[in-house]
């Protein structure tokens, strides 16, 4: 039993698509020619059952009532093997897309991130890999910062260069006593504006 089921799966994996069309292809035509020979069938059997309704005779009457059923018998087995022909299409069908699944699988088990997705002990070592290099990356970004920063706070600014000397602070602390009074006198401009349009609607309502 084992020896004719494993003859039987090679036969299947060895399988062409292109065979398999080519038979659903022709079965097809046999099921066409069927269907054509059963519309002939359709048409004897209609003139014969207008003659017989037509017939005074007897005798000729039960000759086409004859005629008739052995027409329809023959109508019968032919839609038979039309249906077995269509449970034959249907497996080939299903062969048909079993085959084109199994090539689907094949082609994405071949893409090395399927190979790795698909074996837990692979996938473990990759990504232990992956975050191993990530975080000596990381590190190595901190490790760099931390350098700069303890560079740069052992060599402070010149504060000949970059320091505010006295006569430097005497200007910029008169720049910001001006700036005060602009901001107070503007502040006060903008109320004598309010109040001269205050009075002037006043003066529209009064009139």
């Amino acid at each position: 039993m084992g020896f004719f089921s494993d003859l039987f799966k090679n036969k299947i994996e060895k399988l062409k698509r292109g065979d398999v069309v080519d038979s659903i292809c022709e079965l097809e035509k046999q099921q066409d020619k069927i269907v054509d020979e059963i519309s002939d069938l359709d048409v004897k059997m209609n003139d014969i059952k207008s003659r017989a309704l037509k017939e005074k005779n007897q005798q000729v009457k039960l000759a086409y009532v004859k005629k008739y059923n052995s027409i329809n018998n023959e109508k019968t087995q032919k839609a038979k093997r039309m249906q077995l022909l269509q449970a034959n299409l249907d497996n080939m069908e299903k062969l048909k897309l079993l085959i084109d699944d199994n090539e689907f699988l094949k082609d994405n088990s071949n893409l090395t991130i399927n190979q790795v997705l698909t074996n837990p002990t692979v996938l473990e070592k990759a990504l232990n890999k992956m975050y191993g290099k990530k975080t000596i990356h990381e590190e190595g970004i901190v490790s760099s910062r931390e350098v700069f920063d303890s560079v740069e706070s052992a060599f402070g600014e010149n504060d000949d260069i970059y320091g505010i000397d006295e006569d430097a602070s005497a200007v910029l602390a008169m720049f910001e006593m001006e700036n005060s009074n602009d901001e107070s006198m503007a502040f006060f401009e903008n109320e004598d504006d309010v109040k001269i349009k205050e009075n002037d609607g006043r003066k529209i309502n009064n009139n």
